[in-house]
């Protein structure tokens, strides 16, 4: 090959290796092209158990007017689920108090500050309804309008909307204005399931794909791979990161005691994995929470309870006459604020 040849063959090398371009030898059947991207972590060698105090998790009973009658089961229950919100700094409940009828009478503002860990003072607030005329639980709505929280109900004789704005602030109720009720989003039960979490990670951009019976979860950013997981036992449900620490909680809500009753490969725990490392620990504590709602925040995740009581089996004789035992309902709420140490 002449010189100049050889010259002008070097420099076109020195240019795509610039351009970050591979070049094989010839007569490997491949074409040139860019260099796979390595996964960013590789997989823990083993996994062993979290930091007693890594995984902080704050009980709070709720209280939406206990003791609790028959025809309250449903409307709180209901509340629970469909008029719960967080902000970054507290959990909100709105819970109708209800006549023998279900009917709603007043209206109810629960504040739970998560950095101080209470409940803050409750807001009242009477519908002043004519006797009778009061809107079913089910027919009052809720929804974030701008700063804070409308709740509205439907006047059944003068077909109007009524509406109360609440400030999350100072807890405290006033008239909404038309415009504030107009306002009010339509209710979105999968904006607080736990069973879609946002995909991928708003903070980190990384994408969690579980496969359950494989007992392995991968990571990506985009189209680039960042690693596996592989669990020594099934993962929970991944219900979310926690943004502060760019961790994936995987909860299960099975307690120890039953889980020690199965074997090994049919196990589920909780687990916690560092999205962008692959760092992973168990958690070896009981979860178990009948989670109603689920609140993900820059510096918590939050569950809203909803407990029922537990139906016994009924040891009536076939063909005696006996009572029906009595049936699962509601029987008391609370709330639980998961933080992640890191």
């Amino acid at each position: 090959m002449r010189p100049s040849l050889q010259r002008r063959g070097a420099r076109t090398v020195a240019l795509l290796a610039l351009l970050g371009c591979s070049v094989r030898p010839q007569g490997d059947g491949q074409l040139p092209g860019r260099v796979a991207q390595a996964p960013r972590f590789s997989p823990p060698a083993s996994v062993d158990a979290c930091r007693p105090d890594r995984l902080t998790v704050l009980e709070a009973p709720l209280d939406a007017g206990a003791p609790y009658s028959e025809s309250e089961w449903l409307p709180v229950e209901y509340a629970l689920d469909h008029h719960s919100y967080a902000t970054e700094e507290l959990v909100l409940i709105f819970v109708p108090e209800v006549d023998y009828r279900q009917n709603a009478l007043a209206v109810r503002g629960l504040r739970f500050d998560v950095a101080k860990g209470q409940w803050l003072p409750a807001a009242r607030h009477e519908l002043n309804m004519p006797r009778g005329l009061a809107p079913r639980y089910a027919d009052v709505a809720s929804g974030p309008v701008g700063t804070g929280y409308v709740v509205t109900w439907e006047d059944r004789v003068l077909q109007r909307t009524h509406g109360l704005f609440f400030t999350p602030s100072n807890g405290t109720f006033r008239d909404a204005s038309a415009s504030e009720v107009a306002a009010r989003p339509s209710y979105n039960g999968l904006a607080t399931q736990a069973a879609p979490p946002p995909d991928p990670d708003p903070t980190t951009g990384v994408s969690v794909n579980v496969d359950y019976p494989g007992q392995k979860a991968t990571f990506s950013r985009g189209t680039a791979a960042l690693g596996t997981v592989r669990f020594p036992t099934m993962p929970g449900a991944y219900i979310g990161a926690f943004p502060s620490t760019r961790t994936a909680f995987f909860w299960d809500q099975s307690s120890r005691a039953e889980q020690a009753r199965l074997p090994p490969s049919q196990q589920r725990l909780t687990y916690l994995v560092h999205l962008e490392s692959g760092a992973t620990c168990r958690v070896e504590r009981d979860l178990v929470y009948p989670v109603t709602a689920v609140f993900r925040r820059r510096g918590f995740i939050a569950f809203v309870n909803a407990h029922r009581n537990e139906v016994r089996p009924s040891d009536c004789p076939p063909g005696a006459p006996c009572v029906a035992p009595e049936q699962s309902h509601f029987e008391r709420a609370s709330l639980v604020v998961f933080r992640d140490g890191g």
